[in-house]
């Protein structure tokens, strides 16, 4: 049975993460925050296999069969619908020459379900006044711990140490995504790794 906008509107956080089912393998995933993000679980090479497409609202409820339908194409292609989103992303990155915050506009993306609303936004607004503007447009691999120090350090001498920390985490968490998904080539961003990973 396909999921109503009435239920999805309806359905309130309730302390631990739940689903309602649509059909062909989606369902609206609710965190126990309240966001809600459409995913889409498939069996491929004898395995289940699960693909996080997006949050609602932002992926609307019209669009939800034409991602059924791809993965479904996809699969009786051989081709495995969560290695071939990766691809993508590969894609978009080749072409945007993996600059920071393009890398960190993807991480951001791919965050938000998982997030808040508020959070989200917190989030972006402390990458776009202080990390974007010190090394927003080097390429990732360019990045060197002097460069994250320095961004860091204008945070502190303004006194707000706690948001400097929180940024570290994030720059370290954009580093070890960015190694997770295998956009840039390993070896190319080890150097700045390694300071992130301090």
């Amino acid at each position: 049975m396909t999921l109503t906008f009435a239920p999805m509107k309806a359905a309130q956080p309730r302390g631990k993460p739940y689903k309602l089912s649509d059909r062909d393998g989606l369902y609206l995933f609710v965190a126990a925050t309240g966001t809600k993000s459409w995913r889409y679980k498939y069996d491929f090479g004898g395995k289940e296999r699960l693909l996080t497409i997006g949050r609602l609202p932002e992926i609307r409820s019209g669009r939800r069969p034409c991602t059924a339908r791809r993965g479904r194409a996809l699969i009786r292609a051989g081709k495995n619908p969560v290695v071939e989103a990766k691809r993508q992303k590969q894609t978009q990155i080749t072409a945007t020459e993996a600059t920071f915050k393009k890398i960190a506009e993807i991480w951001l993306m791919e965050q938000r379900p998982l997030w808040s609303p508020a959070n989200a936004k917190r989030v972006r607004h402390r990458l776009e006044n202080d990390i974007y503007p010190c090394f927003g447009a080097v390429p990732i691999a360019s990045i060197d711990g002097a460069m994250v120090l320095n961004a860091l350090r204008k945070i502190e001498r303004r006194g707000s140490i706690e948001t400097a920390k929180r940024v570290r985490g994030y720059i370290r968490a954009i580093f070890n995504w960015t190694k997770g998904e295998q956009l840039v080539r390993r070896e190319l961003c080890m150097r700045s790794m390694t300071f992130a990973m301090r």
